[in-house]
């Protein structure tokens, strides 16, 4: 993968192993620090994750700095995920007693879930103020992820308004402050966080595919043929059985990719196809589900030291 300064590094780890990748501008850095601080003063963490990604959209290093603090686990973007895959996570984590809602944030109805699911776990901390004849303060809410899963999205929609930015990449969000929402709560959004090491290639591809990691970083025309390797090995891919786009499964990646771009008449000087174009729309497709709903994960493959078994009082709905 091609290194960036500063941004983007790779260290050899043998003549058998993939260097790991690192993408951790420094804005991700101070915004570690800042949770570290303002975790401090939350009563109820909301913490957001893809469908398609259980597990690796899980920032290990935030289960450290939630340690010990309410949580409900928000798998975004369930509409893209296979629902076959969405179940079977369900099962996991009502098994590990995680507090957990599958939806897409965008949804007319997912703020009123999300905040009633909120004012349920919070009943026993209101219920302590109570017992010594104290009203209970403005609980406040933490939203934290690492970056592009929806954050700022719920905010807006919690909020009725576009008080934070939204794009379809990551790295948006740097700023953020508490804000009031109705019903007595505050709310705070926070800026994006990966891991500074991901140690796996395989967990690079899937990360930027699903928009975590800004396509530059690896190159589009990459990430689209290991996107389309790795669905030419699943069932029920859109782009292999649609009837415009001759394309078979068992056709090597990069011809597949020249293929599309014939079929979608993108092309440059001398009728060569536009490769790099074609990735681009390749990938905004995946993105919005147009070629099918995707799960790259399964529950047989997450750790058993995940640190949301740690976590308590699980429901799913």
């Amino acid at each position: 993968m091609t290194s960036r300064r500063k941004q983007v590094t790779t260290r050899k780890k043998g003549p058998d192993k993939p260097a790991p990748f690192s993408w951790f501008p420094p804005h991700m850095l101070r915004a570690q620090k800042r949770l570290l601080e303002e975790i401090k003063t939350a009563d109820l963490v909301l913490e957001i994750r893809d469908a398609r990604l259980p597990r690796l959209s899980a920032n290990p290093t935030l289960d450290r700095i939630v340690a010990g603090r309410q949580r409900l686990v928000i798998f975004n973007k369930a509409s893209l995920a296979d629902p076959q895959h969405n179940a079977r996570w369900r099962r996991h984590y009502e098994r590990m007693a995680v507090q957990a809602l599958f939806l897409d944030v965008e949804e007319p109805s997912a703020a009123n879930r999300i905040l009633t699911r909120s004012k349920s776990i919070l009943q026993p901390w209101a219920a302590a103020f109570r017992a010594r004849d104290i009203r209970p303060p403005p609980p406040r809410l933490m939203v934290i992820g690492i970056p592009n899963v929806g954050k700022s999205t719920l905010v807006n929609r919690l909020l009725h308004s576009k008080r934070q930015p939204v794009a379809p990449h990551p790295g948006v969000t740097r700023r953020t402050g508490w804000v009031q929402l109705k019903g007595r709560m505050s709310l705070l959004d926070s800026p994006g966080v990966l891991l500074p090491r991901i140690e796996s290639e395989r967990d690079a591809f899937r990360l930027s595919w699903t928009g975590a990691i800004p396509d530059q970083i690896v190159g589009a025309e990459r990430l689209a043929v290991e996107l389309i390797r790795d669905l030419s090995q699943r069932e029920r891919v859109a782009m292999f059985d649609h009837p415009t786009l001759p394309i078979a499964r068992s056709d090597i990646p990069e011809l597949i990719l020249e293929k599309f771009a014939a079929a979608r008449n993108m092309t440059i000087k001398g009728g060569k196809p536009d490769l790099t174009r074609a990735a681009e729309l390749l990938l905004r497709e995946f993105r919005r589900g147009i070629l099918g709903a995707i799960t790259f994960e399964h529950p047989e493959e997450s750790s058993a030291g995940d640190a949301d078994s740690q976590q308590s009082q699980f429901s799913t709905h």
